[in-house]
């Protein structure tokens, strides 16, 4: 199969995989401002202090093990051994903590994922008794998920992670599953790569409270993206990628987003990004330091968010590197 053909069977494949969702605009989203209408929303957070700096358009640029949360088919440009542990100080006092790991064989390379998503405990209140019952609550999130990543060609490779997903509130916990397609392709022209992923895809959830059943949507995302490094390369002591990424949410359409990553001899990385179309998140910055240790790669990363209205900027670390 030529190369051209092979690229179209792919794209069209993602697009028949989120026809089925885009097919019910005209019903059910002819309104794109239904926000609250999807559930296990935490998964949208984003994860990783890299691709974070970089506002979130990362689904081109995916070259290590960052990419299993953006763009699982990056997990081919694993060398051998990856990891990355992340925490990010989220909004209200809660926290989110995310760990991954990416191995790379013959057959093709191999991931795991985890996140954790968790606020203080609260007192527990009651209609008659709005003070307090001196019972806490506690409530939580938790997702696990494989990948796997296969170079089609020397250009073009694929990926998937499928995740189990749990929502604790209490003594309720429900669960579902959900999971991201995706590929990335080299051009082959002026360092140009498109990545593509669909993610969060998963069955409607049907929620019941006292008075009525409603049915809501995983928080489905598709995202288009073209990276380039305009100025040398990463295997150069100095370089400077751009990434312009288009993203379609299924509850609050379209939005944007645009980021640069510039790599000083190769060992300090300032980043930038803004996001457009969001209703509390605008810039993000951020800096990272990759030193050499014993022949393996380290990788100490900050990125910073900025919040327009209502919460505190939220602050993300990440440890990464390889054995």
């Amino acid at each position: 199969m030529k190369m051209p053909t092979l690229i179209s069977v792919v794209l069209i494949s993602l697009f028949m995989w989120i026809s089925p969702v885009m097919g019910q605009s005209d019903e059910q989203f002819t309104d794109f401002n239904r926000a609250g209408k999807t559930t296990y929303n935490f998964l949208r957070v984003e994860q990783g202090a890299r691709p974070v700096a970089m506002g979130g358009a990362f689904t081109a640029v995916a070259d290590d093990i960052n990419s299993i949360f953006y763009n699982p088919a990056g997990l081919t440009s694993i060398k051998s051994f990856e990891y990355l542990f992340s925490y990010t100080n989220w909004l209200v006092d809660s926290k989110m903590v995310s760990a991954a790991f990416g191995y790379k064989t013959d057959f093709g390379t191999f991931g795991l994922s985890i996140v954790h998503f968790g606020i203080n405990e609260f007192e527990e209140t009651l209609p008659l008794q709005p003070e307090g019952t001196g019972r806490m609550v506690s409530a939580g999130d938790l997702a696990l998920g494989l990948a796997f990543a296969k170079d089609i060609t020397d250009l073009l490779s694929l990926g998937i992670h499928v995740r189990y997903i749990q929502e604790t509130l209490d003594l309720d916990t429900r669960s579902t599953y959900a999971f991201d397609i995706s590929t990335l392709y080299n051009t082959g022209y002026r360092n140009i790569t498109l990545g593509v992923s669909l993610r969060n895809l998963g069955p409607d959830q049907a929620v019941s409270s006292i008075t009525k059943s409603e049915s809501f949507s995983m928080p489905i995302d598709f995202n288009v993206t073209l990276a380039s490094e305009i100025l040398g390369s990463r295997e150069e002591p100095y370089s400077l990628t751009v990434a312009l990424e288009s993203g379609f949410t299924i509850d609050l359409g379209d939005r944007y987003r645009i980021g640069a990553e510039l790599w000083l001899i190769n060992l300090v990385a300032l980043r930038g990004g803004y996001r457009f179309n969001y209703s509390n998140e605008d810039f993000s910055f951020g800096v990272g330091i990759s030193p050499e240790i014993s022949g393996k790669k380290l990788n100490i990363d900050f990125a910073y968010s900025n919040f327009i209205n209502h919460f505190e900027s939220p602050l993300r670390i990440s440890i990464s590197g390889t054995f």
